[in-house]
């Protein structure tokens, strides 16, 4: 539970995070484009680890409830 939990806030900061780039860059234009695409690149990959890590820990409950095995 505590390693789910662990992965679900960050999640949440890599989605605020994003969040704040983009206020950065589209109504404040404090950063360049390149940075930019960069921080959104690099905070959007780790959001896809995380995710897919998420989605992985849950698949791995249900076939626990059924009984099965993941191997």
């Amino acid at each position: 539970g505590g390693k789910e939990k662990a992965l679900k806030k960050e999640s949440e900061r890599l989605r605020e995070l994003i969040k704040d780039t983009q206020r950065m860059y589209f109504e404040k234009g404090k950063l360049e484009t390149r940075i930019y695409e960069n921080m959104v690149k690099s905070y959007a990959l780790r959001l896809s680890e995380v995710e897919e890590r998420l989605a992985f820990m849950d698949a791995e409950k249900a076939i626990k409830k059924v009984g099965g095995d993941l191997k």
